[in-house]
């Protein structure tokens, strides 16, 4: 039915100011004035056997001076899924549009309303058909393929093929639970990767506040860039703790990638609207690899965000925290998040560490950083934001060590005009210093807009 789709067209324009136009070392900066216009469409249809979420911007961005720099953007998201039988057969498909930086020691605009020519665009897309099946109370099972797509200017082209099935405990085993998971990927770009996993896992609740959980299985990884290929059995063993209804901690020893390593996790409630989140994780991956999995838990929020369905944050294609790479490389990542509303005050904090190692290279990358915001609604038609950001890197390679760190802050105030306008004003600064000079910039972006919503 018609009114089952909501569609809300807008379109905003902006006049910027940057010191900096190309990113260029002190002493070297060019100002310019920057206009961008930026149509966009958001559609939704949920409906009992289709829902769709799709929304797409275009970015005309132009300069006065250095005209060279003007260009167009495509942004995009789309999740949809579809009913083709009813708690039998189904079809999911994805899609993603966006600019990621191509390498963090190269300068990267601190606006989103100027140009950077160390942005590449990534084309995304994922299409995956599931047949799901109930064995009456005994177990569901579950079995689907999918076929995704990665394009970009600087990334090789890659297709990844994967197959996979589950088996999960069914409503009889209402306190020992169990799995079986099973699932194959073929890839294929500048060289053919090739995976297999299988495991069996378990949990048992002890009692509420207690529960013991564990796997075993089998993994092989074929990929030319890794130095060791794992090949072999598989295992963890891991506790999770519930002290209280607001708060839980899950620690888990694990055997995978040819190494025993711990992950885990911790959350507390503050508040109906405030939580705080820890995260310690290890995964061997490449950048096609991690868009292609992103885009798989795309979905949008009850707020009509696109989120991550994994952690419910604000949906990212990809990690800005390295550049892209197309060999396979490891990454441990530790994240802390902070969100907290209290009356008219909205507080969002992130940091991180995380390391990347790359075989193929031998190179180790090393990141640690953060971020924090301040919300503050001034009046009924009002808001203010202030965020400061801190990133510092270390590039270790064959040829020696590099290191860099940069150092940001930005305000921005929004004031309803009308139900449909809003008046934007946005002032942002970054300063990052590195071992190289020519990675060295200072950037200042002042910008005024509207934006109207149709």
């Amino acid at each position: 039915m018609a009114n089952d789709w909501e569609i809300k067209p807008s379109v905003s324009a902006f006049e910027s100011f940057t010191s900096n136009a190309r990113l260029d070392p002190p002493g070297e900066e060019k100002a310019d004035f920057v206009t961008t216009v930026s149509p966009a469409l958001d559609v939704h249809r949920e409906g009992p056997r289709l829902t769709i979420d799709l929304n797409y911007a275009l970015d005309a961005v132009g300069y006065v001076e250095e005209q060279e720099l003007s260009e167009l953007r495509n942004r995009l998201a789309l999740h949809s899924n579809a009913t083709l039988v009813p708690e039998m057969l189904f079809l999911d498909a994805s899609a993603a549009i966006t600019q990621v930086p191509e390498s963090n020691e190269r300068p990267t605009s601190s606006s989103l309303l100027t140009a950077s020519t160390n942005l590449d665009t990534i084309y995304t897309y994922r299409i995956s058909p599931s047949i799901h099946n109930h064995f009456g109370t005994f177990a569901d099972s579950g079995l689907g393929y999918a076929f995704s797509q990665v394009f970009s200017d600087e990334l090789p082209d890659t297709t990844i093929h994967t197959v996979e099935g589950s088996l999960l405990s069914g409503s009889r085993f209402s306190r020992f639970l169990w799995a079986l998971n099973a699932n194959a990927q073929h890839g294929s770009g500048s060289r053919d990767v090739e995976s297999v996993f299988a495991a069996a896992s378990a949990e048992y609740p002890i009692n509420g506040t207690i529960s013991l959980f564990g796997s075993a299985g089998y993994e092989q990884i074929s990929d030319s860039s890794l130095d060791e290929e794992p090949d072999g059995p598989i295992g963890s063993a891991g506790v999770r703790l519930s002290p209280g209804p607001r708060s839980v901690i899950e620690v888990l020893y694990n055997h995978r990638f040819e190494s025993d390593f711990v992950t885990g996790r911790a959350s507390y409630l503050l508040g109906p609207d405030s939580r705080i989140d820890f995260s310690y994780t290890e995964q061997l991956q490449t950048s096609q690899s991690a868009f292609s999995e992103n885009l798989g838990f795309l979905r949008r929020d009850e707020f009509g965000n696109f989120v991550d369905a994994r952690t419910e944050r604000l949906f990212r294609l990809g990690d800005d925290t390295f550049s892209l790479e197309d060999n396979a490389f490891r990454l441990r990542a530790f994240n802390a998040s902070l969100h907290l509303v209290r009356g008219r005050n909205t507080w969002d904090a992130i940091a991180y560490h995380e390391r990347r190692d790359i075989d193929a290279l031998d190179e180790q990358d090393t990141a640690i950083g953060g971020s924090a915001n301040w919300g503050h609604r001034l009046s009924p038609v009002a808001t203010l934001n202030l965020t400061a950001r801190f990133r510092y890197e270390s590039f270790d390679r064959p040829s020696g060590t590099e290191h860099q760190h940069l150092v940001g802050a930005a305000v921005s105030m929004v004031r309803n005009l009308s139900e449909t306008l809003d008046a934007v004003f946005t002032v942002n600064f970054a300063r990052q210093f590195a071992d190289d000079s020519d990675d060295e910039f200072v950037e200042a972006v002042v910008s005024m807009g509207l934006l109207k919503h149709f």
